[in-house]
């Protein structure tokens, strides 16, 4: 099994499960068709921009 990368094209260091409602996981289905992507891919890039996100804040106090 080759290892698993991030969006940003880092090695990742662990797997995580999200739990979402029905409505949340449509959406987000439909997003991916749309978008020629994959729901994991989708989160993993959500995920990635809430850590940037969280960085970048405690940069500027």
């Amino acid at each position: 099994m080759r290892p698993i990368e991030t969006a940003s094209g880092l090695q990742a260091v662990k797997t995580i499960s999200v739990a979402v409602d029905e409505p949340t996981y449509k959406a987000m289905r439909f997003l991916a068709v749309e978008q020629g992507c994959t729901v994991s891919s989708i989160l993993r890039e959500y995920a990635e921009h809430l850590t940037a996100a969280k960085t970048t804040s405690k940069l500027v106090r």
